[in-house]
């Protein structure tokens, strides 16, 4: 009982603070894979890193970028997004890590062709990526604790129908003493019982035992 109290405060915590954090998106430099880039990172909260990049390779994948990579970073080649530089493909890298409070920290490189995205170059995309990567963030963000929900709606599920067997329970046992009681009371009264149909058989006994020793001195007296 008590780690379920611990998990359903440590659960309510989680969702406070959760909602009080805005996902942002700031410009930095990462080093890649590929090198040293300026990048856009934002912070996926109550998600892994491998939950996080396996849901980023999904919306490349949509984008008809071709993936590669793992859970810490992601190559995607030949990105195609509707009115983003100008419908021409992009190359993206994005890197994935997780940090002390279990939340993922990712950064996002994206090569023009010839030159990376940044802000004081290329304002009018870079803000289009940080949109992008804002609402993927949010939505990634929202889908774990959605998930975090779920299980604690099948938590407390579960404790509603063990209180209502603990309460079954608890009327079963009361019918059981009224049983039980009735049942000593009865035997109570057929104690009593016994004890005068006792008596009134040694009665009994005792008049049998005279009788026969009547009938004994009967057939004594004949001669």
């Amino acid at each position: 009982m008590k780690s379920i109290t611990l998990f359903s405060i440590l659960f309510l915590t989680s969702i406070f603070v959760l909602g009080q954090r805005k996902i942002k998106v700031d410009e930095t430099s990462y080093n890649f894979k590929s090198g040293k880039q300026s990048a856009l990172k934002t912070t996926v909260y109550e998600a892994n890193a491998k939950t996080v990049s396996k849901e980023w390779e999904d919306l490349m994948r949509d984008y008809k970028g071709k993936t590669s990579g793992n859970k810490d970073e992601i190559f995607a080649d030949n990105v195609l997004m509707k009115d983003f530089n100008d419908n021409n493909p992009v190359d993206i890298y994005a890197h994935f890590e997780e940090n002390s409070e279990g939340h993922t920290v990712m950064y996002v490189a994206v090569d023009l062709g010839g030159a990376y995205m940044s802000s004081s170059s290329h304002s009018e995309l870079s803000k289009k990526m940080e949109k992008i990567i804002q609402e993927f963030a949010k939505k990634s963000s929202e889908e774990r604790v959605k998930e975090q929900i779920k299980a604690a709606e099948k938590l407390f599920s579960n404790m509603e129908s063990d209180q209502k067997k603990l309460v079954s329970e608890n009327e079963n046992l009361h019918q059981d003493i009224v049983k039980y009681n009735e049942k000593i009371k009865k035997a109570e009264e057929d104690i009593k019982t016994n004890l005068t149909n006792q008596e009134n058989k040694k009665k009994e006994i005792e008049d049998q035992q005279k009788m026969l020793e009547t009938l004994k001195d009967k057939l004594k007296s004949i001669n």
